[in-house]
């Protein structure tokens, strides 16, 4: 078993490698339902008012 023990640089990165992507997918799909998903939803209650 290994006795040194990775030098603090190692450690954050391996910490931004875990972090990073999950957090970039969140805002991905938090820009989805607050930017794509209001229009499309008035776009649908438009043409339901209107029979289509």
């Amino acid at each position: 078993m290994p006795t040194t023990v990775s030098p603090t640089h190692d450690v954050l990165l391996y910490f931004l490698a875990i972090f990073v992507p999950p957090l970039a997918v969140f805002f991905s799909v938090y820009h989805l339902f607050v930017c794509k998903v209001p229009k499309l939803t008035t776009q649908f209650r438009r043409t339901r008012m209107h029979g289509g």
